[in-house]
């Protein structure tokens, strides 16, 4: 007997069927399109994932709460909701809503209607031409600007930032 067979002899080493090797196999194979598939997908997903709209929050709710009044006319509203990754020039979430009011705004309106939403600001300038308040309200940055318009009415503006 040679020194193979004496070691095959003392330690038998079972081989696998061919059951077991074309089990292994497959799970090699599903293995590889997993990762295939995963090499191909991903790329192609992460953008709309990273750019999906998330919840904002409350920041909606604390825009909805700052109202011009009664001589408002309609309100021009922009947001951009929360993201992994902001797009463009806008934080996010921001939102930005816009009135025309009939007649001139003086700072009392303004700190008015400040007041009465809650909002933390402080009003800068007489409103005379223009004035605007920047301050907080309920943990977002709040900007209100005022400005008169030549046919006699008034832009009222509201950012609301992180």
């Amino acid at each position: 007997m040679g020194d193979c067979e004496a070691d095959d002899a003392r330690s038998p080493v079972p081989r696998p069927t061919v059951a077991e090797r074309e089990a292994e196999e497959d799970r090699v194979r599903r293995r590889g399109w997993v990762v295939l598939t995963t090499a191909l997908v991903l790329p192609l997903a992460a953008p709309f994932v990273a750019t999906a709209p998330l919840p904002s929050g409350s920041i909606g709710v604390v825009a909805a709460r700052f109202d011009p009044g009664g001589r408002a006319g309609p309100s021009s509203d922009s947001s951009e909701p929360r993201r992994l990754f902001c797009l463009g020039d806008d934080a996010c979430p921001s939102v930005h809503r816009s009135w025309v009011v009939d007649g001139a705004v003086s700072s009392g309106d303004l700190e008015e209607w400040l007041s009465e939403a809650g909002y933390d600001a402080a009003v800068d300038g007489a409103c005379s031409r223009r004035c605007r308040a920047e301050g907080t309200a309920d943990g977002w940055a709040a900007r209100v600007s005022v400005s008169q318009v030549d046919d006699g009415s008034t832009r009222v503006r509201l950012w609301l930032v992180p």
